[in-house]
């Protein structure tokens, strides 16, 4: 929104922007943490094209020709080195950009659709003996 919009829209981004980065320093400093960047890069440059072409065809108010991938490097080096510090104390990974397959939402199935694991430790977190 910071990048793709103008006006009262921007502005308004800008300052949730501002507090979910100030909200994520604070953890990061009560759980001691130090930043950490994501490898590889969670945003590589062919989906971030992928990403402003599905928002093309989008019925939304982002402006994706204001889209700057350079831009939005800066903002994303702003807050996921400490996201991804925090996602690795608590055993849990950065969701990825854009989704790899649908899944329903948690609300949508109930208690015994999903197994209780599946959120807690995945991919470098599993070990490989748990299958």
């Amino acid at each position: 929104m910071i990048l793709g919009s103008n006006d009262d829209l921007k502005r308004q981004a800008e300052l949730t922007f501002a507090m979910g980065r100030h909200a994520l320093l604070d953890l990061v400093i009560v759980f001691r943490r130090r930043p950490s960047h994501p490898h590889p890069d969670r945003l590589p440059s062919e989906d971030f094209l992928a990403l402003r072409s599905a928002m093309s065809s989008a019925n939304t108010p982002v402006r994706p020709e204001l889209l700057s991938e350079v831009e939005l490097k800066k903002l994303r080096a702003m807050y996921e080195p400490y996201a991804h510090s925090l996602c690795y104390y608590f055993l849990m990974r950065l969701p990825p950009w854009i989704p790899q397959e649908r899944k329903h939402d948690n609300w949508q199935g109930g208690l015994g659709d999903q197994p209780a694991l599946a959120y807690i430790a995945g991919g470098a977190f599993r070990n490989s003996t748990d299958g």
